[in-house]
């Protein structure tokens, strides 16, 4: 495990284990084979390898706000309504932020529906960022009568192609909403 102290003259296995739609293709740091797993027969010094892999499915369209990095925000499983395990409650104060990463096979521009509830009287704006370069500077979700009630937002969002990060941070000590997933689409006619 990362971090863990392990005894020098010690076997060490390491294993790269790639998601769907995923290939592992290789190592690289101070081992830079494609032998799957990695065994150091007898370890003598640290070691630092990492995994690299090359998308081959087909594009990822829905990402669940549980699986997301989070900073000062937090996920939650109540009140009930939403899809997958949970959603993310932004603190309430500005800078409090959800990040997804997505990813499509080749550069396009989606159509990404955000479901959302905001069971607070006030509007709830998110800035909207791709890639580090914000494409919204105050995204609003307004009022959806209760918590419970979940509803949809859509935006448009220029991806490249492979991972793409998407980060929304809240823009009033308010916080943001409560945010269940978000869904990329093509845009329609």
């Amino acid at each position: 495990p990362a971090n863990s102290k392990i005894s020098e003259g010690k076997k060490v296995e390491i294993t790269a284990e790639p998601l769907d739609g995923w290939e592992f293709t290789g190592w690289s740091g101070d081992y830079s084979g494609n032998e799957n797993p990695y065994v150091i027969a007898s370890l003598e010094k640290n070691v630092s390898v990492k995994a690299n892999f090359k998308f081959i499915g087909t594009d990822s369209t829905l990402y669940e706000g549980e699986n997301t990095k989070k900073t000062n925000a937090f996920v939650e499983t109540t009140p009930l309504g939403f899809s997958g395990a949970g959603y993310v409650n932004f603190d309430n104060q500005v800078g409090s932020s959800v990040e997804f990463d997505v990813v499509v096979g080749s550069a396009s521009e989606k159509i990404m529906t955000i479901t959302y509830a905001n069971g607070a009287m006030d509007e709830r704006p998110v800035s909207i960022s791709v890639n580090g370069k914000v494409i919204v500077e105050s995204f609003g979700f307004t009022p959806t009568e209760t918590w419970e009630t979940w509803a949809t937002h859509d935006t448009k969002v220029t991806l490249a192609a492979g991972i793409n990060t998407i980060v929304m941070t809240s823009t009033t000590e308010n916080g943001g909403p409560n945010i269940d997933k978000i869904e990329l689409s093509e845009e329609t006619q």
